[in-house]
């Protein structure tokens, strides 16, 4: 195992690393050990099989080998027992355990070899020690019923015997629900679980939204990078994060019931409380022609600063959209929904009482362009991206990797959209129809490459020239460029 720090004491810029360390304990998906490389992660269609255990696969025999050493030679015969249960058994089913029972067999394994793991800068430790100096749930949550059943898994359904009394395993249990993570591959799909120490992420502030670092994965290898200036460090309690997929599409509302529902507390961050979210929320003035910014929370009550005009009417009209839109999301499935925000977009801009770049407008927004596009409504689609864009830079600047996924998420969607528009429905246009889409396919393909190219250049800042995240962008970039510079260049030849 590897583990490396910064220094404790010093400053950060955004894009610096600030951690990076390997699993204490992992497990993967048992739908992923049939196509990734059980050590590096990486997907391969010529895997070498362990011999021993019959489960894990290798992309070549420097993996294996490496794996070998560090871990698969505490770990292959009681792999090789669970094995038969873990290859049956659906992810739906590995979804339903809070601790996986065969992380909880490995673990209960190393602990009773007394396996030990050498830590830059603290040594040998063993794996016993370096569990006890993880956090424990502040919650004390009841944990005792649900950790004999996971053994009685463990020895009815895979026929292991941890080698622990219960009443000794108990304490170490605790810790590793409270402390496990999704490891999620480069596609953003979960590809297994990990314990990670000895600075885990439970040592952070968890935050709903307002992160001053992000985490992501190198293979199982755990990174955290700054996303913003962090002037002194002195230990992971000066860290934010989240582990809230894309909180920039929640309302605050929704953000705060996922948070109480992942920690049992409600969120304290700036970006959480009534005051912010009625600024990002803004109103516009009743009085025609006043400027001014009326946020949507009690200050609406109060006179406008510049015209001295009320506003309680309006702040009236945008809760009860807030309540529609929970109720939309709650109450209707996919397939129907995308109607019902369509009536809640058009009814918000109709009343006209939110500013342009108001976040709430953002988020219905984004339901309704994602909407269009899988409609081929591509002219209705790329206008309201070009709308989601300005918001995403005016609201949070900062918050870089969402940025970044939206802009080439916009981008790679416009070249798809565009690309089969001008296959299917070019020939059935009228003159003046073709003259519009040639109008629009100019600005199009300058502000797809123009969307890809800013992304790309994000993820090297965050996460660094060679990684994953960065690489990607560059693919989708290229690709961009590829596709869309002979329509572009085609069309600037008919001007």
């Amino acid at each position: 195992m590897e583990t490396s720090l910064s220094d404790s004491s010093r400053s950060y810029s955004s894009g610096d690393q600030i951690m990076s360390c390997d699993p204490l304990v992992w497990l993967m998906y048992s739908t992923g050990y049939k196509k990734r490389c059980a050590y590096c992660f990486q997907e391969s269609q010529e895997l070498r099989t362990c011999s021993g255990c019959q489960l894990h696969r290798y992309c070549n025999s420097a993996c294996q080998a490496a794996d070998w050493k560090v871990e698969h030679k505490l770990e292959c015969a009681i792999m090789k027992k669970i094995r038969k249960g873990s290859e049956s058994r659906s992810p739906d089913e590995e979804d339903s355990w809070s601790v996986p029972p065969e992380i909880t067999a490995k673990l209960a394994n190393k602990i009773r070899l007394n396996a030990m793991m050498d830590i830059p800068g603290m040594g040998q430790k063993s794996v016993k020690d370096l569990l006890l100096m993880l956090p424990a749930n502040p919650a004390h949550l009841d944990v005792e019923q649900e950790m004999h059943s996971v053994l009685r898994a463990m020895k009815s359904k895979y026929s292991v015997v941890a080698g622990l009394p219960a009443a000794e395993f108990l304490p170490f249990y605790e810790i590793v629900r409270y402390n496990i993570l999704t490891i999620y591959g480069s596609q953003g799909m979960p590809i297994g679980f990990a314990v990670y120490p000895p600075a885990p992420p439970r040592r952070m502030a968890p935050v709903c939204w307002d992160i001053n670092v992000v985490l992501h994965y190198r293979g199982r290898r755990l990174v955290m990078h700054a996303v913003e200036v962090i002037p002194e460090y002195t230990g992971t309690e000066n860290l934010r994060y989240t582990d809230t997929r894309e909180p920039f599409c929640l309302t605050r509302e929704a953000r705060r019931v996922r948070f109480e529902e992942r920690y049992g507390c409600p969120c304290t961050c700036h970006r959480c409380t009534e005051e912010y979210d009625g600024e990002i929320n803004s109103l516009r003035c009743v009085t025609v022609g006043c400027t001014s910014r009326i946020p949507s929370d009690s200050r609406a009550h109060g006179p406008c600063s510049e015209c001295g005009a009320i506003n309680s009417d309006r702040l009236m009209h945008f809760r009860r959209f807030l309540e529609d839109f929970t109720f939309i999301r709650e109450h209707y499935t996919m397939t129907f929904h995308g109607k019902k925000f369509t009536d809640l977009c058009e009814e918000v801009d109709a009343t006209g009482i939110l500013q342009p770049d108001a976040h709430f407008r953002y988020i219905c927004g984004l339901q309704l362009s994602r909407k269009y596009f899988d409609e081929n409504r591509f002219e209705d689609g790329w206008r309201a991206t070009q709308e989601l864009i300005d918001i995403v830079r005016k609201i949070h600047p900062e918050y870089s990797a969402y940025r970044a996924r939206f802009l080439m998420s916009a981008g790679r969607s416009s070249v798809a959209a565009l690309s089969q528009r001008l296959s299917n429905e070019r020939k059935r246009l009228s003159k003046p129809a073709k003259r519009a889409l040639d109008a629009l396919v100019g600005q199009v393909c300058h502000h797809a490459i123009e969307y890809c190219k800013e992304a790309k250049n994000i993820l090297v800042k965050v996460y660094g020239q060679e990684s994953k995240e960065a690489q990607k962008a560059s693919a989708v970039f290229e690709d961009a460029i590829v596709k869309l510079h002979p329509i572009e260049l085609a069309f600037h030849r008919k001007k």
